[in-house]
């Protein structure tokens, strides 16, 4: 799967980096993620006359699915070239700043050692 990329009237098919390889075998398809939400919302409605005993971190669990929300502070020169670059790829900051993010997060599941506690810090979350 290519993505394109489109600069003024130059057309680019740019191939999936590696990270973005590593995080789609990670991630279930949106298609999927779709069914998912729209059966939570269907068993949402089915729940609303019963009174629910769950902590509200439990409810919230639920929507995991989603983009979360996270405010940090850059320096401005990496502001200025994190738009320099969306300009030239003709795509928003923030997805420069995921694509990012993606590779940062590929190449630490990659290390034997962070990949393992990672697991074990899923397990724990299932659990609780």
């Amino acid at each position: 799967m290519t993505k394109k990329i489109e600069i003024g009237s130059l057309t680019h098919e740019r191939p999936k980096t590696q990270a973005e390889k590593l995080i789609a075998t990670t991630e279930k398809p949106e298609q999927t993620r779709a069914d998912i939400s729209k059966k939570k919302i269907d068993n949402r409605k089915a729940d609303e006359s019963k009174t629910s005993t769950k902590s509200r971190s439990q409810r919230k669990a639920k929507g995991s699915l989603k983009s979360k929300h996270r405010t940090m502070l850059i320096k401005p020169r990496t502001d200025d070239y994190l738009k320099a670059i969306a300009t030239i790829y003709g795509t928003s900051v923030n997805e420069v700043i995921n694509q990012a993010l993606d590779a940062y997060v590929a190449i630490k599941l990659q290390d034997p050692e962070i990949g393992s506690k990672i697991k074990l810090l899923q397990e724990i979350q299932i659990k609780d």
